[in-house]
């Protein structure tokens, strides 16, 4: 309780307050966020041949993506003549 007196009896103790948490508080998003990985890897189809662009993600992450896009979603191979629709 005594805190909450002392952080609202003045105007600019309030501001220091606010800027502090908020400081602090953008600190820890930031360092969440190069914690966290992001893995990103897309898959399409250039003529006969499947390009995949591969961003922070791990060789397991890239083989289920390439199984994803070469195959059909009952996990059957896709006839060469059949295109994705």
């Amino acid at each position: 309780m005594e805190f909450c007196r002392f952080i609202f009896s003045s105007f600019w103790v309030w501001l220091g307050f606010a800027i502090l948490v908020s400081m602090v508080g953008g600190g820890i998003i930031e360092l969440v966020k190069a914690c966290k990985r992001n893995r990103k890897v897309t898959g399409y189809r250039v003529g006969q041949r499947w390009k995949l662009d591969v961003e922070n993600a791990s060789a397991d992450d890239v083989q289920h993506a390439f199984i994803a896009v070469t195959c059909a979603p009952d996990g059957e191979t896709k006839p060469e003549g059949e295109e994705n629709r």
